[in-house]
């Protein structure tokens, strides 16, 4: 019962916060498809891929996560921050560490 509280803990937090970053993508950070992006544009914009993707799936497809028009730099940033969130979620929601050997040395 207590794992399944810890998961239920981890998913309620991690809606809250893609909430507010959905919020907060959506008020400083709207992709205009017109405007063709720079390299800090994609900075800014790969800072925001997560809620914008998530807003591209759940309402219409008028809400971008990656700039149409764009330069090679916005690209390459884009993609870099890409990455950094893969890795900060593998970092946060990956395997963790065990305590069992710790449990089980302490025991001894």
């Amino acid at each position: 019962m207590n794992v399944i509280k810890k998961i239920l803990i981890a998913a309620v937090i991690l809606a809250v916060v893609t909430l507010i970053g959905c919020f907060i993508s959506l008020k400083v950070c709207h992709i205009n498809p017109s405007i063709e992006y720079e390299w800090y544009s994609g900075i800014w914009q790969g800072l925001f891929i997560v809620p914008n993707w998530v807003m591209s799936q759940v309402y219409d497809k008028g809400i971008l996560y990656i700039a149409p028009h764009h330069t090679s730099g916005y690209t390459f940033y884009w993609w870099l921050m890409l990455v950094f969130h893969t890795f900060i979620a593998f970092c946060a929601y990956g395997p963790g560490t065990s305590t069992k050997k710790k449990r089980k040395k302490d025991s001894i």
